[in-house]
């Protein structure tokens, strides 16, 4: 795995860097560890992801999301990347993952919460040395570094939404292992009203 994803760290160094980058998709079936950070937990118990994608909603952004689950559902994409893999997730993206759910998930989304932690096992937020080095920016969090650091501490593929960190990250000469998917909002609440 690794090796590939220098091959493709390479070729994409050649390549200019620029809005169109291709990010490096680390295969995930070569890895029995994934790691979840926020924005994959809420995709994983999202209304869109489970069957809410027909609503139409005024707000644009979250319309896009479901127009594009409409298009291509990310369950079962979700389902296949971690299918018969450990999953894991840090403390501080469960922590955030729980403040969100609580705040802005419908009854649904927050049973499907419940029982989705139940899932995964938590461990500490103790990041990688090398995360920790990247320089903080707008695409650069705190919180993120956390996550993806987690991540390389653990030796897992991180399942991600948050594709603006792994560019940012990668423009600053740091690759994560990850697996990019599309962003899902908890809509569920937006659908009641």
């Amino acid at each position: 795995l690794e090796r590939d994803m220098t091959e493709v760290t390479e070729h994409l160094l050649k390549e200019e860097c620029g809005p169109s980058l291709r990010i490096p998709q680390a295969e995930v079936a070569t890895c029995d560890r994934v790691n979840l950070d926020v924005s994959t937990m809420l995709a994983w118990v999202s209304e869109l992801t489970h069957g809410g994608a027909s609503h139409q909603f005024k707000d644009a952004v979250i319309e896009e999301q479901a127009c594009s689950e409409r298009k291509d559902p990310l369950w079962p994409k979700l389902l296949s990347a971690t299918k018969g893999k450990r999953l894991f997730a840090c403390r501080a993206a469960v922590d955030s993952f729980c403040d969100i759910l609580e705040k802005v998930g419908g009854p649904n989304e927050k049973k499907r919460g419940r029982e989705f932690l139940e899932e995964v096992t938590v461990v500490a937020s103790s990041p990688s040395s090398r995360a920790l080095a990247l320089t903080n920016s707008s695409k650069i969090k705190p919180r993120s570094k956390v996550v993806f650091g987690v991540g390389d501490t653990i030796k897992a593929i991180t399942l991600t939404a948050n594709e603006a960190f792994v560019r940012a990250a990668f423009h600053q000469g740091m690759k994560f292992d990850v697996h990019v998917h599309p962003s899902r909002a908890l809509t569920e609440m937006k659908q009641l009203q």
